[in-house]
Protein backbone atom coordinates (compact mmCIF):
# COMPACT_ATOMS: atom_id res chain seq x y z
CA UNK A 1 0.00 0.00 0.00
CA UNK A 2 1.14 3.32 -0.98
CA UNK A 3 2.06 4.89 2.56
CA UNK A 4 3.59 8.83 2.75
CA UNK A 5 6.71 9.21 5.56
CA UNK A 6 5.51 10.75 8.65
CA UNK A 7 7.40 14.16 7.94
CA UNK A 8 5.06 14.07 4.77
CA UNK A 9 1.59 13.35 5.57
CA UNK A 10 0.54 16.06 7.85
CA UNK A 11 1.12 18.10 4.87
CA UNK A 12 -0.55 16.04 2.69
CA UNK A 13 -3.35 16.47 5.51
CA UNK A 14 -2.94 20.27 5.37
CA UNK A 15 -3.22 19.80 1.47
CA UNK A 16 -6.48 17.98 2.04
CA UNK A 17 -7.67 20.72 4.11
CA UNK A 18 -7.73 23.42 1.55
CA UNK A 19 -8.89 21.81 -0.98
CA UNK A 20 -12.18 21.27 1.32
CA UNK A 21 -11.91 25.19 1.93
CA UNK A 22 -11.61 25.42 -1.94
CA UNK A 23 -14.89 23.36 -2.60
CA UNK A 24 -16.69 24.96 0.69
CA UNK A 25 -15.77 28.62 -0.93
CA UNK A 26 -17.64 27.37 -4.27
CA UNK A 27 -14.87 25.74 -6.74
CA UNK A 28 -16.73 22.47 -8.26
CA UNK A 29 -14.53 19.09 -7.87
CA UNK A 30 -12.47 17.93 -10.81
CA UNK A 31 -9.97 15.48 -9.57
CA UNK A 32 -6.17 14.59 -8.28
CA UNK A 33 -3.12 15.01 -9.54
CA UNK A 34 -0.31 12.82 -8.67
CA UNK A 35 3.49 14.11 -7.96
CA UNK A 36 6.32 11.88 -8.22
CA UNK A 37 9.85 12.16 -7.94
CA UNK A 38 9.81 15.55 -6.29
CA UNK A 39 13.43 15.93 -4.29
CA UNK A 40 11.73 17.09 -1.10
CA UNK A 41 9.12 14.41 -0.80
CA UNK A 42 11.66 11.64 -1.08
CA UNK A 43 14.66 13.59 1.36
CA UNK A 44 12.17 11.82 4.01
CA UNK A 45 12.05 8.54 3.11
CA UNK A 46 11.08 6.35 0.02
CA UNK A 47 9.57 7.51 -3.40
CA UNK A 48 6.14 7.10 -2.29
CA UNK A 49 4.38 9.89 -4.18
CA UNK A 50 2.05 12.89 -2.86
CA UNK A 51 -1.83 13.53 -4.11
CA UNK A 52 -3.25 17.36 -5.04
CA UNK A 53 -5.72 18.60 -6.11
CA UNK A 54 -7.63 20.04 -9.20
CA UNK A 55 -10.77 22.04 -8.90
CA UNK A 56 -12.92 24.49 -11.47
CA UNK A 57 -10.74 27.39 -10.26
CA UNK A 58 -7.59 25.90 -12.07
CA UNK A 59 -8.82 23.93 -15.20
CA UNK A 60 -9.35 25.92 -18.43
CA UNK A 61 -11.29 24.48 -21.58
CA UNK A 62 -9.32 22.67 -24.10
CA UNK A 63 -8.04 25.35 -26.12
CA UNK A 64 -8.73 28.29 -24.17
CA UNK A 65 -6.51 31.04 -22.12
CA UNK A 66 -4.41 30.76 -19.17
CA UNK A 67 -3.20 34.01 -17.94
CA UNK A 68 0.51 33.75 -17.35
CA UNK A 69 1.36 34.15 -13.42
CA UNK A 70 4.21 32.97 -11.55
CA UNK A 71 7.61 32.50 -11.24
CA UNK A 72 9.47 29.25 -13.28
CA UNK A 73 6.57 28.17 -15.14
CA UNK A 74 6.57 24.61 -16.74
CA UNK A 75 4.55 22.78 -19.26
CA UNK A 76 4.08 18.98 -18.60
CA UNK A 77 2.18 16.05 -21.41
CA UNK A 78 0.25 14.15 -19.14
CA UNK A 79 -2.24 11.71 -19.39
CA UNK A 80 -5.48 11.78 -17.15
CA UNK A 81 -7.52 8.41 -16.08
CA UNK A 82 -11.22 9.13 -15.86
CA UNK A 83 -13.14 7.35 -13.00
CA UNK A 84 -16.07 5.68 -13.55
CA UNK A 85 -17.06 4.31 -10.46
CA UNK A 86 -16.74 5.50 -6.62
CA UNK A 87 -13.41 3.90 -5.05
CA UNK A 88 -13.55 2.51 -1.45
CA UNK A 89 -10.15 2.07 -0.70
CA UNK A 90 -10.26 0.50 2.54
CA UNK A 91 -10.98 -2.74 0.95
CA UNK A 92 -9.52 -4.78 -1.44
CA UNK A 93 -10.82 -2.81 -5.05
CA UNK A 94 -10.03 -3.51 -8.64
CA UNK A 95 -8.07 -0.52 -10.43
CA UNK A 96 -9.16 -1.46 -13.67
CA UNK A 97 -12.83 -1.77 -12.86
CA UNK A 98 -12.67 1.52 -12.01
CA UNK A 99 -11.33 3.07 -14.98
CA UNK A 100 -13.54 4.72 -17.04
CA UNK A 101 -11.60 6.13 -19.73
CA UNK A 102 -8.14 7.94 -20.30
CA UNK A 103 -7.56 11.36 -21.98
CA UNK A 104 -4.43 13.11 -22.84
CA UNK A 105 -3.57 16.43 -20.17
CA UNK A 106 -1.53 19.51 -20.39
CA UNK A 107 -0.57 20.56 -17.36
CA UNK A 108 0.99 24.52 -16.29
CA UNK A 109 2.75 23.90 -13.10
CA UNK A 110 5.13 26.75 -11.19
CA UNK A 111 8.60 25.11 -9.49
CA UNK A 112 9.66 28.19 -8.35
CA UNK A 113 11.03 27.41 -4.54
CA UNK A 114 13.32 27.38 -1.91
CA UNK A 115 15.66 23.79 -2.18
CA UNK A 116 14.12 21.51 0.21
CA UNK A 117 11.35 23.64 1.23
CA UNK A 118 8.78 20.75 1.77
CA UNK A 119 5.86 22.94 2.98
CA UNK A 120 6.52 25.29 0.17
CA UNK A 121 6.03 21.80 -2.32
CA UNK A 122 2.71 20.97 -0.52
CA UNK A 123 1.41 24.59 0.40
CA UNK A 124 1.53 24.91 -3.41
CA UNK A 125 -0.43 22.12 -4.51
CA UNK A 126 2.37 20.19 -5.54
CA UNK A 127 2.86 22.65 -8.25
CA UNK A 128 0.19 23.00 -9.87
CA UNK A 129 -1.12 25.91 -11.68
CA UNK A 130 -3.71 25.35 -14.74
CA UNK A 131 -4.85 22.04 -16.61
CA UNK A 132 -6.31 21.46 -19.60
CA UNK A 133 -8.14 17.88 -20.72
CA UNK A 134 -8.33 16.52 -24.35
CA UNK A 135 -11.30 14.67 -25.11
CA UNK A 136 -11.78 11.47 -23.29
CA UNK A 137 -11.71 7.82 -24.65
CA UNK A 138 -14.06 5.52 -23.03
CA UNK A 139 -10.98 2.56 -22.95
CA UNK A 140 -9.83 1.08 -19.66
CA UNK A 141 -6.15 0.92 -21.44
CA UNK A 142 -4.84 1.81 -24.67
CA UNK A 143 -1.94 1.20 -26.73
CA UNK A 144 -0.78 4.43 -25.93
CA UNK A 145 1.87 5.68 -29.14
CA UNK A 146 4.33 8.11 -28.77
CA UNK A 147 4.08 11.42 -26.75
CA UNK A 148 4.90 14.94 -27.56
CA UNK A 149 4.65 18.57 -26.04
CA UNK A 150 5.16 21.46 -28.48
CA UNK A 151 5.55 24.48 -27.30
CA UNK A 152 4.92 27.22 -30.34
CA UNK A 153 6.65 25.95 -33.31
CA UNK A 154 9.13 23.43 -30.96
CA UNK A 155 7.78 19.65 -30.23
CA UNK A 156 9.51 17.71 -27.83
CA UNK A 157 9.67 13.94 -27.44
CA UNK A 158 9.01 12.12 -23.79
CA UNK A 159 11.98 12.11 -21.62
CA UNK A 160 10.63 9.54 -19.05
CA UNK A 161 8.24 6.60 -19.10
CA UNK A 162 4.31 6.78 -18.90
CA UNK A 163 3.12 5.59 -15.45
CA UNK A 164 0.78 2.67 -15.86
CA UNK A 165 -2.47 3.90 -15.32
CA UNK A 166 -3.71 1.39 -12.99
CA UNK A 167 -0.69 2.49 -10.28
CA UNK A 168 -2.21 5.95 -11.00
CA UNK A 169 -5.55 4.81 -9.99
CA UNK A 170 -4.25 2.62 -7.21
CA UNK A 171 -2.13 4.99 -5.90
CA UNK A 172 -4.34 7.91 -5.54
CA UNK A 173 -7.16 5.98 -4.02
CA UNK A 174 -4.81 4.80 -1.41
CA UNK A 175 -2.90 7.86 -0.34
CA UNK A 176 -6.56 9.58 -0.05
CA UNK A 177 -8.00 6.99 2.08
CA UNK A 178 -5.74 7.19 4.61
CA UNK A 179 -7.32 10.67 5.32
CA UNK A 180 -10.80 9.67 4.90
CA UNK A 181 -11.40 10.71 1.24
CA UNK A 182 -11.65 8.34 -1.93
CA UNK A 183 -12.13 8.67 -5.75
CA UNK A 184 -15.65 9.52 -6.76
CA UNK A 185 -17.14 8.36 -10.45
CA UNK A 186 -16.60 11.82 -12.78
CA UNK A 187 -12.90 11.92 -10.44
CA UNK A 188 -9.93 12.82 -12.90
CA UNK A 189 -6.27 11.92 -12.10
CA UNK A 190 -3.42 13.70 -13.81
CA UNK A 191 -0.59 10.65 -14.13
CA UNK A 192 2.44 13.18 -13.62
CA UNK A 193 4.52 14.24 -16.33
CA UNK A 194 6.88 12.23 -18.80
CA UNK A 195 7.70 15.69 -20.61
CA UNK A 196 8.64 18.64 -18.64
CA UNK A 197 9.50 22.06 -20.58
CA UNK A 198 10.00 25.39 -19.35
CA UNK A 199 7.45 27.68 -20.70
CA UNK A 200 9.55 31.08 -21.00
CA UNK A 201 7.68 33.70 -23.26
CA UNK A 202 5.90 30.59 -25.32
CA UNK A 203 2.16 31.41 -26.54
CA UNK A 204 0.65 27.76 -27.55
CA UNK A 205 1.39 24.85 -25.08
CA UNK A 206 -0.50 21.52 -27.06
CA UNK A 207 0.44 17.78 -25.37
CA UNK A 208 -0.42 14.90 -27.48
CA UNK A 209 -0.40 11.33 -27.02
CA UNK A 210 -0.68 8.85 -30.40
CA UNK A 211 -3.66 6.90 -30.24
CA UNK A 212 -5.30 9.13 -27.33
CA UNK A 213 -5.60 12.76 -28.48
CA UNK A 214 -4.45 16.24 -27.78
CA UNK A 215 -4.84 18.87 -25.42
CA UNK A 216 -3.71 23.28 -25.53
CA UNK A 217 -3.61 26.23 -24.11
CA UNK A 218 -3.22 29.32 -24.71
CA UNK A 219 -0.99 31.33 -22.73
CA UNK A 220 -2.24 35.53 -22.50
Amino acid sequence: MARLPPVVAPRQAALLERWRGELAAGASRVGWKIGHGIPEVMAHGGDCPVVGYLTSWTAIEDGGVWSRQGGDLRAEAEFAVSIGTDVDATAAFNPAAAIGGLCVALEIVDVERRPGDLDGVMGSDVFHQAVAFGPTLSVAAVDLGRATLQLDDTVHDADEPMPDPLWVVRTAAEILAQFGERLLAGDRILSGSFIHQRVGQIRLASAAIHRLGRASLRIA
